[in-house]
């Protein structure tokens, strides 16, 4: 959004999905950034305001023989380290 439209100089509230996945990929965080500092006005909302992110480590060990061990050896050759 380069410009709010005519007469319309300051908002009440910000609404955005901004987060992407993971919150890193395709996240739009600076661009709503800017936003509000240009157009939110003072004792604004921005929604949603806050992010967590929960993780938790796993094997699978299918996933990593399929996606990884094969490059050990791939059509004969042994890349082994």
């Amino acid at each position: 959004l380069e410009s709010l439209p005519d007469n319309i100089e300051q908002v009440d509230i910000i609404v955005s999905e901004w987060m992407g996945y993971f919150l890193m990929y395709e996240a739009r965080l600076e661009d709503v950034l800017v936003a509000r500092d240009r157009w939110l006005k003072p004792g604004g909302f921005m929604f949603p305001d806050r992010a967590k992110i929960h993780l938790a480590l796993l094997e699978d060990q299918a996933y990593t023989k399929h996606h990884f061990d094969y490059y050990n050896k791939v059509w004969g050759f042994d890349f082994s380290a």
